[in-house]
């Protein structure tokens, strides 16, 4: 039996987000914390509450000396976890943090070894009790909105190598790095500065066809020549009517070409990032995933948000090649994963796969 892709529960739960977002705009001193799901490694795995961005979600990493001490691996670096949800039309991860431990559990519970992103987020919840107290100590009359929290977990996660946006987030959570970014955003008057934002971009599998990121599953139809557009509109959270911001923007890979280099918001009026993806991977299967950063265009250089891209390229079945794959000498390093998107002929009732 043929399985459709997995897609993450957010086409199904506009309503779900319209309730936390509209939780947190009434209480913006509310910080939630929640797992990212362990759907993994596919991707468009992230459910909800953690698809919206209203919320912090975390996915697992599995730390080499927790492996090596409890699991007997011989890992030679930290991992993320095989079935930690990944994204694909949103950003998520937000971050990633330590998802295998051995924990205090009653005596009625058989095992004290456990993983999953239920223990990666309550290490991020602590990271935040731990931020937000030292603040009170050092800023005792300034309160923090949990999504400038958000903002500085993210911006000071360390990316984790051998892994894309789509798989970590920003990487793997980071204390030190945060309460001193932390202090810096608030030492520069950030929180009047403060702005969040909607972003939405092409997604012809969900409803609508958009989604807060350009998400397209399969290139069959393109040819190379697409325009595609991501539309930013700020959600004016300190409520200020009059808003002029110009910001530079920033792609982190070559195959995703942006056709405009700055673009600017005034008052509530959404801005347009026009992207054109280059035609040569199209014939090069793959996932291929990338972000757009855009930071504020002064010199304090402010990061303000970030759009992704997700294009998956897929293997064919056709004619040419008698209907059948093949792919040897393929290797991997323990604890790490290789994916591979095919497209199935339409009329497929039957698919073979041999392992050797």
């Amino acid at each position: 039996m043929i399985r459709r892709p997995p897609r993450s529960t957010l086409s199904s739960s506009s309503a779900a987000s319209d309730v936390y977002k509209r939780q947190v705009r009434n209480n913006p001193y509310l910080y939630i914390a929640t797992s990212n799901g362990n759907s993994g490694p596919g991707i468009s795995t992230s459910g909800m509450p953690a698809a919206t961005n209203s919320i912090f979600s975390t996915g697992a990493v599995l730390a080499k000396e927790v492996g090596n001490d409890l699991y007997g691996t011989t890992l030679q670096r930290d991992i993320i976890l095989h079935f930690s949800s990944r994204g694909g039309e949103v950003l998520k991860p937000d971050v990633v943090a330590p998802g295998a431990c051995v924990s205090t559990v009653p005596n009625f519970s058989g095992w004290d070894v456990f993983w999953g992103t239920s223990m990666a987020s309550p290490y991020s919840a602590g990271v935040m009790a731990v931020l937000l107290g030292a603040a009170k100590v050092e800023f005792p009359y300034l309160k923090i909105p949990s999504k400038l929290l958000y903002k500085v977990l993210r911006e000071s996660a360390v990316p984790m190598i051998g892994y894309d946006c789509i798989d970590q987030g920003n990487g793997l959570i980071n204390i030190e790095n945060a309460y001193e970014l932390l202090k810096e955003y608030i030492r520069n008057g950030e929180l009047k500065n403060f702005e969040t934002y909607t972003i939405l971009s092409f997604a012809p599998n969900m409803p609508n066809n958009s989604a807060p990121n350009l998400y397209i599953r399969d290139t069959g139809y393109l040819n190379g020549s697409e325009t595609f557009s991501f539309s930013v509109k700020r959600d004016n959270f300190n409520k200020s009517d009059k808003f002029y911001r110009i910001y530079n923007l920033n792609s982190n890979k070559d195959w995703l070409n942006l056709i405009q280099k700055k673009v600017h918001i005034r008052n509530n009026q959404p801005a347009k990032v026009d992207i054109k993806i280059d035609n040569s991977i199209l014939n090069k299967p793959g996932l291929y995933n990338a972000r757009i950063d855009a930071t504020r265009a002064d010199k304090s250089q402010m990061p303000e948000f970030s759009m992704m891209a997700t294009i998956v390229v897929p293997h064919e079945f056709n004619p040419q090649n008698n209907y059948r794959l093949s792919f040897e000498n393929e290797t991997i390093m323990p604890g790490m994963h290789k994916r591979y998107f095919l497209r199935i002929p339409y009329g497929t009732s039957n698919l073979n796969i041999n392992v050797y």
